[in-house]
């Protein structure tokens, strides 16, 4: 049975077997130590190992190996130690049992965003905006986008860190980004809602191009992320579907004004403010659903009644979690 580390009890020291993502050797005060990244299949952990990985034979980021786990906790904060590590040599534990994955399923993920896209599509049929015939509706352009990628759209990571940097973590965020458009465009008044559900469904597809996510769901950034950007690149493939649909050309430049400012600050590296309502409402879509991701990643890291170390990419804030959440 694959220990889940959300299981063990802080004070425990047991054999567990993990995953192992990556490994680094770093130099500390009392000597050489590694900090491990390890998947549980439940999510992924840091470990640090007393030693220098390095000197163990047999172990390799990518294999199952088997972790003598120590379980403490500092300032509220769950912390995960190690002084004996070995590879595995069972036969239970397969690769495959430590993918983290969301906790919604894959097809049923995409499935849902290409019904939202069919059915902002399906109302807009009936709008007419322009004189020249050009009406096709622009949803039409992200479902071609997402269609035609699927492969990679459902794979990719969303981050290399920070958030939903996970197998399907792509999809898990621009989900969660689709229901929160489909609502405020219910709420608000005179909200496009054609726009804002196709700009939040294609947001960040330039991440398929510019992300690199290996079958174990390990992400990194290629160098189309460093010399172009994620927003430049979903600009232009934008750009380039709509040669292949008869949409109006000045919601063509709207839908791509979205995934160029969906930052929503120069020093975010937008390449431009949000200039419209959906724009704006993309930008803060997108920001609330990477931020929570980060909240429950750090309540899941901390006791009960207690507060998380503080975190950077929360400009510093120390996480709570409620006392009921057992």
């Amino acid at each position: 049975m694959i220990r889940k580390f959300s299981e063990i009890e802080v004070g425990s020291e047991l054999d567990v077997e993990v995953l192992l993502l990556s490994s680094e050797v770093k130099q500390g005060k009392a000597g050489n130590y590694t900090l491990l990244v390890v998947s549980d299949g439940e999510n992924k952990y840091n470990v640090r190992f007393w030693g220098d990985i390095s000197t163990i034979e047999g172990i390799s980021d990518k294999s199952v190996i088997t972790v003598t786990l120590k379980v403490d906790s500092y300032q509220g904060s769950t912390n995960y130690t190690s002084r004996a590590i070995a590879p595995y040599t069972g036969v239970e534990a397969k690769m495959e049992d430590f993918i983290v994955t969301p906790p919604v399923d894959i097809d049923e993920m995409y499935n849902y965003i290409i019904g939202a896209l069919n059915e902002v599509a399906a109302e807009a049929s009936a709008k007419v905006y322009t004189s020249s015939g050009k009406n096709e509706p622009i949803a039409n352009i992200a479902l071609s986008l997402i269609q035609n990628n699927a492969d990679a759209f459902k794979r990719s990571v969303a981050a290399v860190n920070v958030h939903h940097n996970i197998y399907g973590g792509l999809l898990f965020h621009t989900y969660g980004m689709v229901k929160l458009a489909q609502g405020m465009a219910s709420a608000l008044p005179n909200i496009d809602k054609e726009l804002l559900v196709a700009g939040c469904a294609i947001h960040d597809i330039g991440k398929i191009y510019t992300y690199n996510t290996d079958e174990l769901g390990g992400g990194a950034i290629n160098s189309l992320e460093v010399l172009d950007g994620h927003l430049a690149i979903g600009y232009a493939a934008v750009s380039r579907e709509s040669k292949n649909h008869n949409c109006p050309p000045e919601r063509v430049h709207l839908l791509q004004h979205m995934v160029a400012s969906h930052h929503g600050k120069p020093e975010w590296d937008a390449i431009a403010k949000p200039s419209t309502p959906e724009a704006f409402l993309l930008f803060a879509i997108d920001y609330i659903d990477s931020r929570l991701y980060i909240y429950n990643d750090a309540i899941a890291s901390v006791e009960p009644g207690q507060f998380s170390g503080k975190i950077f990419s929360l400009d510093g804030t120390s996480v709570y979690r409620p006392t009921y959440l057992k």
